[in-house]
């Protein structure tokens, strides 16, 4: 596709939906502001898709054009179901506008789609990442469904799909998914990758309670509910993720080390 075949429909004269309380100063021509930036090319254009829903595209990966879509000009229909469900509670009037952060986009050769991971978030790390498609990086998106929750405890967790995935552990107390030195999770920074064999992976988390990797469908881009990861309060081999993005047991040198949980894999730096 060449410049001169890129739709203008998208390109609004400025960044919309800046959200309550963030100030933008003017940049040069050919620089967009995008934090968490995301980046993808399709046909010889390269986008960049960000938080708060900041997106722009280039066809020489120097000078950018803000570029818009019904992520950022519909999202309060798009996601506000999702958000209402779970971020929203205890938020105490948080707008959804500044709260949607760091997508990612992967091609999905099974779907024919592409898929991007969204983190819909909330207060205490009650968010969830959600997935959205698109037959083209330059159309609008679908919105698809929940792919994990966090910030979950006993008197919520029936409105996730944890129940689903740990069975009767979700009937208890929760203990460890609540605690910052433990395993508490935090649904946000998703990482989708497809290895060499065509197996769908996800990594994500946050500064506390470690990394985490769960597998997806790639019929579906959601989670993958076939594949189960045994409970294991200290596990002495270290396990590394390969190029292949597959958990593999490795030698002591290993710089990641990964415990398969129930939720999925955590992964804490090692120091080796």
């Amino acid at each position: 596709m060449s410049i001169s075949t890129i739709t203008t429909r998208h390109l609004p004269t400025r960044i919309s939906h800046t959200p309550q309380g963030f100030f933008e100063f003017p940049l040069a021509k050919g620089r967009v502001p995008i934090h968490d930036p995301a980046i993808a090319e399709e046909n010889g254009v390269y986008y960049l898709f960000g938080t708060h829903r900041r997106f722009a595209r280039s066809i020489d990966l120097i000078n950018w054009e803000p570029m818009s879509n019904n992520i950022t000009e519909d999202f309060e229909n798009l996601l506000g179901p999702i958000w209402k469900q779970w971020p929203q509670v205890g938020l105490n009037g948080s707008p959804l506008s500044g709260n949607t952060w760091a997508p990612d986009v992967i091609f999905n050769p099974v779907m024919g789609k592409w898929c991007m991971y969204l983190s819909v978030n909330g207060e205490n790390y009650q968010s969830v990442i959600v997935l959205l498609t698109a037959n083209h990086l330059e159309d609008d998106w679908e919105y698809v469904g929940p792919v994990v929750y966090s910030g979950f405890k006993p008197e919520n967790v029936s409105k996730t799909d944890v129940p689903h995935v740990l069975g009767t552990e979700a009937q208890g107390p929760l203990t460890r998914y609540q605690s910052l030195k433990d395993s508490h999770i935090n649904a946000i920074d998703a990482a989708p990758v497809m290895d060499e064999r065509g197996d769908m992976w996800m990594s994500f988390g946050s500064w506390f309670g470690g990394l985490w990797m769960i597998r997806l469908n790639p019929e579906t881009g959601l989670r993958d509910y076939s594949t189960t990861y045994p409970l294991k309060k200290t596990c002495p081999t270290r396990i590394t993720v390969s190029k292949s993005a597959a958990a593999t047991a490795t030698p002591a040198k290993a710089r990641i080390s990964c415990t398969p949980m129930a939720g999925g894999i955590s992964c804490s730096p090692t120091g080796a």
